[in-house]
C-alpha cells in the first residue's frame, strides 16, 4: 500500500506542521450523494452543496484537523479531481485535476494511492496511481485555488514517502521508501524577491564626490525575508544596515553610494544573499569616476614702483574670473526626461538641478550660459539658452541606438562634459504584462535572450516576436503569450539601428519561470 504517513517524524517534518486526514463516514457525517444513474455530480451537506466539475462513480471525504474537508472523487472518467470544502460557510475551491490517473477502485485511498498529509491552509503533498507508476504531487491549495508546485513520477514498487523541511533554506525533501528517487523543492509560503532595477549605473562622478541611488527590494512571497546585502568593490557601499529585512508582500528602498579616489571606470556587483533557496541574487554596478575640474587660480597682486621721493602704493587687483562651469553630477540633471516624438526625433524636456545660490553669477546675461547636445552619429548639435528658471525643451535628432552628449556652455567657451542620453527601447513588466516603449508606429522585437555574465547584455538571442507601436510609441504584450518553463528567462526589446543592419536593445529584463 502506499499510504501517506511519517514514521517517526523527525524534528524537520514536525516544523512543517504536516497534518494527516481523517476519514470520513458519509452516513455519520451527513453526507448524501445526489445521483444522475450510475454516477454521483454533487454531494449535499448541513445545506450546502459541492457540485463536481464532472460527472464521478466513486468519492471519499476527509476532515482535516483544522475542520476543512478534503474531496476525492473520479472513476467515471480517467483521472482523479481534489477539492478543498470548508463546511462552516460552504465554500468550495476549485478542483486540482491529475489527469489520465487510475479510475479510482473499490477501497479508493487505500490502493495505490494516498490521502493527501497538509501543510494547512497550503500545502498538499499526495500520490496516486498513473500509467502503472505512482505519481507524487505537491499541491499549493492557497485561496482555494489550487496550484502544481512540482511533481515526480516513481517506480509503482514505492510504499510510502517520508517529508523533511529546513526552515533555513525552506527547502522540503520527499524521500520514497523502496526506491532511490527524491523530490526537492520550495515550501509554497517562501519570500519571492524582485529587484528593480536589474541594474545600477551611476554616471560619470568626479574624484572625492559621492552619488547615491536607489534600490528597490520587493517581497511577493508571503513570509518575511532576511537579505544581507554587500558589494565586491570598495567604491559601492551600502547606506544604512546591511542586514535588511523585507517584510512578506512589502518592499525595501535601500540607497547605495559610489565614490571613488582614482579616475576609473569601476564595474562591479551588489550581492543579496539569503538563506532560503532561489532568493539570492546580484545587481551589477557601474560607476565612472573622472578627474575633477580644477579651478583657475587667482591673479597675483601687481605692484607698479613710482620714482624715488613720489612712492606710493599702487597695487591693482586682478578681476576676479567669473565663476566656472560647475562639474556637474547626474543628479544635476533633475527632472529632465526624453520622449521619442518619431524615429528620427526626442524631445528632451524638464528641469536642471543647478545649485544657483552657490554660483550666482552663472545665470547673468552676459554669461550666456547654454545646454548643448551633440550627436556623433549625425554630427548634429542643438543648443537652448539656460537661465535662473533651468527649464528645458529641445527637440535633437537622434534615433535607436544613438548616444547624445550634453555639455553646458558659456559666452567665454568653457565646456563641461555633463553626461550623455542614449536613446534605447524600453522594456518594464507590470503585473502580467510587459510594457513596450519604442518610437510611434515604430515595429520592433520582443526577444528571449541569453544574458552575459553581468546579466547586461544579451549573447545570444533564443527566440523573438515582432510587433508594433502605436502612435504614442506603446505596446503591451502578455506574460502568458511567452512560452516560458520552471526556469527565469530574460527579455528584451530591439529596435533597428538608422543602418537598419544592427538592433538596439533595451535592458534585460529577468522573468521568473512559471
Amino acid at each position: 500500500m502506499f499510504l501517506a504517513a511519517l514514521s517517526a517524524p523527525s524534528g524537520r517534518a514536525q516544523d512543517l506542521g504536516l497534518e494527516r486526514v481523517t476519514v470520513l463516514d458519509p452516513e455519520a457525517a451527513g453526507i448524501k450523494a445526489i445521483e444522475d444513474g450510475e454516477t454521483t455530480t454533487a454531494l449535499q451537506c448541513r445545506g450546502f452543496e459541492i457540485v463536481f466539475s464532472r460527472p464521478v462513480s466513486r468519492w471519499e471525504v476527509g476532515e482535516l484537523p483544522g475542520g476543512k474537508w478534503v474531496v476525492l472523487a473520479g472513476g467515471a472518467q480517467p483521472g482523479v479531481d481534489f477539492y478543498l470544502f470548508d463546511p462552516s460557510n460552504g465554500e468550495v475551491g476549485l478542483p486540482f485535476h491529475v489527469r489520465d490517473a487510475l479510475r479510482l477502485p473499490g477501497d479508493f485511498g487505500h490502493g495505490n494511492g494516498s490521502w493527501p498529509l497538509a501543510s494547512p491552509p497550503h500545502l498538499f503533498l499526495f500520490a496516486v496511481e498513473k500509467s502503472r507508476r505512482c505519481e507524487f504531487f505537491a499541491v499549493d491549495f492557497t485561496n482555494q485555488v489550487p496550484s502544481e508546485l512540482t511533481s515526480k513520477s516513481v517506480a509503482i514498487e514505492a510504499s510510502g514517502f517520508d517529508v523533511g523541511y529546513d526552515q533555513n533554506s525552506q527547502q522540503i525533501e520527499v524521500s520514497f521508501r523502496g526506491v532511490e528517487d527524491r523530490l526537492t523543492f520550495v515550501h509554497p509560503l517562501a519570500p519571492k524577491l524582485a529587484v528593480e532595477p536589474r541594474t545600477l549605473d551611476f554616471g560619470s562622478v568626479p574624484v572625492g564626490a559621492t552619488v547615491l541611488r536607489t534600490l528597490t527590494l520587493r517581497n511577493a512571497g508571503r513570509r518575511p525575508a532576511t537579505l544581507l546585502l554587500s558589494s565586491e568593490h570598495e567604491a559601492f557601499s551600502v547606506r544604512g544596515d546591511a542586514a535588511v529585512d523585507v517584510p512578506a508582500g512589502g518592499e525595501r528602498r535601500i540607497d547605495v553610494a559610489f565614490a571613488g579616489a582614482d579616475p576609473a571606470i569601476v564595474l562591479s556587483a551588489l550581492k543579496i544573499d539569503s538563506a532560503v533557496v532561489g532568493v539570492s541574487t546580484s545587481v551589477p554596478l557601474r560607476g565612472e569616476v573622472r578627474a575633477a575640474m580644477v579651478a583657475e587660480p587667482e591673479t597675483p597682486e601687481v605692484v607698479t614702483q613710482s620714482e624715488p621721493g613720489e612712492r606710493s602704493d599702487t597695487s591693482v587687483p586682478a578681476p576676479a574670473p567669473a565663476t566656472p562651469l560647475p562639474t556637474l553630477s547626474v543628479e544635476d540633471l533633475g527632472m529632465l526626461t526624453a520622449r521619442r516624438l518619431d524615429e528620427h526625433r526626442i524631445l528632451v524636456r524638464g528641469s536642471l538641478g543647478l545649485d544657483a545660490a552657490a554660483m550666482p553669477d552663472l545665470f547673468e546675461k552676459e554669461r550666456a550660459l547654454a545646454l548643448e547636445f551633440t550627436n556623433p552619429a549625425t554630427k548634429g548639435a542643438w543648443s537652448m539658452a539656460l537661465d535662473a528658471s533651468q527649464q528645458v525643451r529641445v527637440c535633437v535628432r537622434a534615433g535607436a541606438g544613438d548616444r547624445v552628449e550634453v555639455a553646458l556652455r558659456d559666452a567665454t567657451g568653457m565646456t563641461d562634459a555633463m553626461s550623455w542620453l542614449d536613446v534605447r527601447p524600453g522594456l518594464r513588466v507590470v503585473g502580467d504584462r510587459c510594457v513596450v516603449d519604442v518610437a510611434p508606429d515604430r515595429p520592433f522585437f520582443l526577444m528571449s535572450v541569453e544574458p552575459d555574465a553581468s546579466g547586461e547584455k544579451p549573447v545570444r538571442v533564443l527566440r523573438a516576436w515582432r510587433g508594433r507601436a502605436d502612435g504614442r510609441g506603446r505596446a503591451v504584450v502578455p506574460l502568458s503569450a511567452i512560452p516560458r518553463g520552471r526556469e527565469p528567462v530574460y527579455l528584451a526589446i530591439g529596435e533597428r539601428r538608422r543602418d537598419g543592419t544592427t538592433l538596439a536593445h533595451s535592458e534585460l529584463v529577468r522573468v521568473e519561470g512559471e
